[in-house]
């Protein structure tokens, strides 16, 4: 169980705050090609290259995602497993924490966080828990 699900399950949050805090998160998520370029994993014009085959290969730029891009470079050897994985770990660490998103979006105060994880982590073993997510946001949606 995720930490968004735990929260939706306890009521802790809504489907519409939960959904605006993961497209905040995805917002700023680093970009790949940004990325592999300041960390000076590939020059320029070799970044544009990778992604000129990941946009031709999805169809359309939007669609382009992390993994799609270090699939075209490490496939056209433009980049080592290594430098993947180091790209993939820069690019994730640049997504703020859920409970920091909900902080900032008012939803949640900064002394909640502390225990909900709390509760969230004596729960992620609960299949009680999952079971209870999916029914608790279809009830949301439905008000």
């Amino acid at each position: 169980m995720k930490f968004g699900e735990f929260l939706l399950s306890s009521r802790t949050v809504t489907c519409e705050q939960l959904l605006q805090a993961l497209v905040t998160q995805k917002q700023n998520e680093a970009n790949v090609v940004q990325a592999a370029v300041r960390l000076r994993i590939l020059a320029p014009p070799a970044a544009l290259e990778v992604l000129n085959e990941a946009t031709r290969l999805s169809e359309n730029l939007r669609e382009v995602t992390t993994e799609r891009f270090l699939e075209v470079a490490l496939f056209s050897n433009a980049i080592t497993s290594q430098q993947a994985e180091d790209l993939r770990e820069f690019c994730q660490k640049s997504v703020p924490p859920l409970g920091r998103v909900l902080i900032e979006q008012g939803v949640l105060q900064e002394s909640d966080v502390p225990i909900l994880i709390k509760k969230f982590m004596a729960c992620s073993a609960s299949e009680w828990c999952r079971a209870t997510v999916l029914a608790s946001c279809a009830e949301q949606l439905q008000s």
